[in-house]
């Protein structure tokens, strides 16, 4: 029987010179673009693993999360180390107000890139749908 498993991250956006730029990481294992984000672990809560995680492959700890924004994905993984399992994923939503950031060993490539330039590179449907909420969440916000 399958183990469920939890994960949680963050799509960190930064705002400058009225540009707005979104944090993508590039998985050195598998070579896909995504959000900062990790497994969870015992008895962290999502919001606890999403800025550890965070910590952890960027470096960033100044961020200011923006209330109400929560989005989950759940899918079917399989790994030769685990079997298969289904993985929920629970992305917030975070200003930065620095871009600097450290790139992890778990990545090969990161970088900030705009709306556009970001959704091309996420691979998955889920993310772009998951980009696309966080954009339309800070335009709200600004009115």
């Amino acid at each position: 029987m399958p183990k469920d498993r939890t994960a949680a991250g963050f799509v960190l956006v930064c705002e400058a010179r009225g540009q707005r730029r979104y944090l993508l990481l590039k998985n050195a294992r598998h070579g896909a673009w995504g959000f900062p984000k990790g497994h969870s672990e015992e008895g962290e809560t999502p919001m606890q693993t999403a800025l550890r995680e965070t910590r952890e492959e960027t470096g960033i700890t100044d961020l200011h999360v923006v209330a109400g924004f929560e989005v989950s994905d759940t899918y079917q993984v399989h790994t030769p180390k685990r079997g298969d399992y289904r993985k929920t994923v629970t992305y917030f939503l975070a200003r930065t107000p620095k871009a600097a950031h450290v790139q992890s060993h778990e990545h090969a490539d990161s970088g900030w890139f705009d709306y556009t330039e970001a959704r091309e590179k996420l691979a998955f449907p889920a993310l772009q749908e998951t980009l696309k909420k966080a954009e339309a969440a800070l335009k709200e916000e600004k009115g």
